[in-house]
């Protein structure tokens, strides 16, 4: 009998398929480090990959291996799932690009925010086959941001702590006046001399009960500055621009006049604190853009308006030195700042 054969060395493919494996576990350990997932879906066949991140995130067991494209919709937050539905629908039918940011609800009940974005393959005929997406959990990430702008609030209130103590004081003070006047004239007055001095104890009594709602107001609105914040609402923004400026006040007025002027009836979508933490923000750096001593020469003013496209515009002028030409390209970079240590 005769034995033919043929033999090839099949090392170095052997060698690429360890170092393809290699690579390909280095790269999950990678996205595991930083919490970014990879996945796959087949549209004709319905098959899904996911990656063990995206697993994580969701809160399974790789064990049971992914869930199907609407099982994993269905996970998310019902005020996002209609939102992801119509973008990853989108993407199946048309091709292009997707992106979002939305909540996933996890079988214990937790929630995980998480940012999306992926694209459609489609093949020669232009139909889309399949779907390609990175996931990445950003529950920690939105957390630090919002320590970082609670932490913002109360670095600014700490400046503002003497102006605030200032404007707690004056109308403290005239409270407490009127109240002593009032309660020594109740106890002089006999009964039958209380007619004649009734309209002068009721404008005591009327005067300290406006110095009662001033603070209220101060108090209220110090603490709308130092609440989280984050919902979006209908704002009068003459209410937040006068909360600012009474924070403010003590503040500006070894710098500067602060002027203000707002239309009474505009109103916007947003979150009120925030608001109020940028404009308080805005009129402390004009402030601490002029030297103080001559504030009778120098000015802040803060307007508000509707322009001719519908949109609010809020604008905050000073006539303090400004910035340096070289700065201006920087003035978006986060916690960037020309002050010396202790200041900004």
């Amino acid at each position: 009998p005769l034995i033919f054969s043929i033999a090839r060395d099949v090392t170095s493919l052997h060698d690429s398929q360890i170092l393809l494996s290699e690579r390909a576990r280095m790269m999950e350990l990678a996205e595991q480090l930083v919490g970014i997932g990879r996945w796959w879906v087949d549209l004709p066949t319905g098959a899904t990959e996911w990656t063990s991140s995206i697993f994580e995130i969701y809160g399974l067991d790789p064990a049971d291996g992914p869930p199907d494209v609407a099982q994993g919709i269905a996970a998310y937050h019902p005020d996002d799932r209609e939102m992801v539905a119509a973008e990853v629908g989108r993407v199946a039918e048309h091709g292009g690009e997707f992106s979002f940011q939305a909540r996933i609800l996890r079988p214990d009940g937790s929630v995980r925010h998480v940012e999306s974005v992926g694209l459609g393959h489609a093949n020669d005929e232009g139909v889309v086959v399949s779907l390609f997406g990175l996931f990445r959990d950003i529950t920690d990430e939105l957390d630090l941001q919002r320590r970082v702008r609670h932490a913002e609030r109360m670095a600014s209130l700490g400046t503002l702590s003497a102006g605030v103590a200032h404007e707690v004081n004056s109308p403290l003070t005239w409270l407490g006046g009127n109240l002593e006047v009032l309660l020594s004239r109740l106890q002089d007055v006999t009964p039958e001399e209380l007619p004649s001095v009734r309209e002068e104890l009721l404008e005591l009594a009327s005067s300290a009960a406006s110095g009662g709602e001033r603070i209220a107001r101060i108090v209220k609105g110090l603490r709308a500055f130092v609440h989280e914040g984050g919902a979006r609402r209908s704002v009068r923004l003459a209410n937040v621009v006068e909360t600012a400026v009474s924070l403010v006040a003590n503040e500006v007025r070894h710098h500067a006049r602060l002027e203000h002027d707002v239309d009474p009836s505009l109103w916007v979508m947003g979150d009120e604190t925030q608001l109020g933490q940028i404009l308080v923000n805005l009129l402390i750096n004009a402030a601490q853009a002029i030297d103080p001593g001559h504030s009778s020469d120098e000015s802040i003013r803060l307007t508000a308006r509707r322009d001719e496209d519908g949109w609010t515009v809020i604008e905050v002028k000073d006539t303090g030195r400004g910035m340096p030409e070289r700065d201006l390209d920087r003035i978006w970079d986060p916690f960037f700042t020309t002050k010396p240590v202790g200041v900004g």
